[in-house]
Formats: structure tokens, sequence, C-alpha cells
């Protein structure tokens, strides 16, 4: 039986809303979410060592989802960090490439943009309330 889209939107706003044991703490700040300030671009002789993240396009598929402790992939051998936001429940949403978000420990969702997504739009929407 094939899903249908409000099937799929009542699942991602119940996994946005739902408050598991296993979900990150439910913190009013989560400093792993903003920039590390003391990192500075390496200079000549410094090489950058590349993170133990998983490629990109493993994690960001359809209906998979996206892990705990999720903290970015690899696009080649360029880091992408997560594009994290936190929600009041606690719960973490995040984006990326402009077409795909997910809750951290919940299913990848793709789009065809983010900013016309009306499904994403509702999700950031409860996260933020």
């Amino acid at each position: 039986m094939r899903r249908t889209a409000g099937t799929a939107l009542a699942a991602a706003i119940l996994t946005l809303l739902a408050a598991c044991g296993d979900d990150e703490p439910t913190t009013a700040r989560d400093p792993s979410a903003e920039p590390d300030q003391s990192a500075s671009e390496p200079t000549e002789g410094e090489t950058t060592e590349v993170p133990d993240w998983p490629s990109c396009a493993e994690v960001w598929v359809a209906e998979a989802t996206l892990p705990q402790g999720y903290k970015g992939c690899l696009d080649g051998d360029t880091a992408v960090k997560a594009d994290r936001q936190m929600c009041s429940s606690g719960q973490v949403l995040v984006t990326y490439d402009e077409l795909f978000y997910a809750v951290v420990g919940g299913p990848v969702n793709e789009t065809e943009g983010l900013a016309q997504d009306s499904h994403y739009r509702s999700a950031k929407q409860s996260c933020l309330a």
C-alpha cells in the first residue's frame, strides 16, 4: 500500500512532536548547534583532518533514518556540518542542501526546495512553537 502525502505529513509531524527518552537532552542551549568560534583556517604547512563522517549521499536519502548524534556528512573530501535548529520540544531539526530535512532519529524528507515545501514549513513551525 502506498503512503499518501497526508500520511507522510502526519508521520513527520508526529515525529517532530514525539518526546522520546532516546532523544537528545532537552536543554535551552545546545552548544553543538553553534559554530565553533575558536576554529580558524589552516595556515601553510597545516593539514585539515577530514572527520570520520558518512557520505552525504548515504545519509540524505528519502525515508532513511537520520542517525542519532548526527554531526555532519562528507561531500567528497569536504565536511558539511549539520545545519541544526533546536526545537522547543528538545528535538533537533536538521536540513541539508536546501532540499532535505529530518529530525535527528527520524525519517529523512526530500523536497523540491525547503522554502516552497508546505510540509517543511509546517514542521519548522511546529519545531519553534
